[in-house]
């Protein structure tokens, strides 16, 4: 079930009673971060909670095979009829399968849901493959969380990082301050 919270942004209530706000990526953003995956014709590219499918339409346009998870059935309803291999579900539960070059991803921010959201992507990447991410400040300079990434199996380097601009999510109605994040699969 989700509802409207505003024209960019949105809420999804979960079964255990919790609310995932979400906020659209914004056009450039998207862009940049299809271009830091590789996505082009033929990748295999997977797009977590793709909400609107801001990214997967990104990524789609560069000719990648995108395959999207999506918890808001409307949502998931919406990139289907658009022509996207979607899977209705809560990206979390979802088994992963290590198919994938490419995994290009705005996670639901908060109660360290977005480091939760990647450390479950990076399972779903193919040898070699790349994981472009979103991330809070917060989740970004957390030691734990690095110790997260170099605890993985399969192992993961991060490639690139950099913290967004203040306003790189003003144009979508908040300020929460962001980072980018690459990591790579060996």
């Amino acid at each position: 079930m989700s509802w409207e919270i505003s024209k960019r942004n949105y809420a999804v209530l979960r079964d255990d009673g919790a609310l995932d706000v979400y906020c659209d990526t914004p056009a450039a953003l998207a862009e940049r971060m299809a271009a830091l995956a590789g996505a082009g014709p033929g990748v295999r590219v997977l797009e977590p909670s793709a909400g609107r499918g801001a990214i997967a339409r990104v990524l789609q346009g560069l000719g990648a095979e995108v395959h999207c998870v999506e918890l808001g059935s409307d949502m998931a309803g919406a990139l289907a009829a658009e022509g996207f291999s979607v899977e209705c579900a809560d990206f979390r539960d979802v088994r992963p399968d290590p198919v994938y070059r490419a995994v290009v991803m705005n996670p639901p921010f908060g109660e360290g849901r977005d480091a939760e959201h990647v450390r479950h992507a990076a399972r779903f990447l193919a040898a070699g493959g790349l994981l472009v991410s979103t991330l809070s400040r917060a989740t970004a300079e957390d030691e734990g969380f690095r110790g997260m990434l170099e605890g993985m199996d399969p192992v993961l380097a991060v490639f690139h990082e950099e913290g967004l601009p203040a306003e790189t999510f003003t144009v979508m109605g908040t300020g929460v301050p962001a980072h980018l994040i690459g990591i790579r699969r060996g």
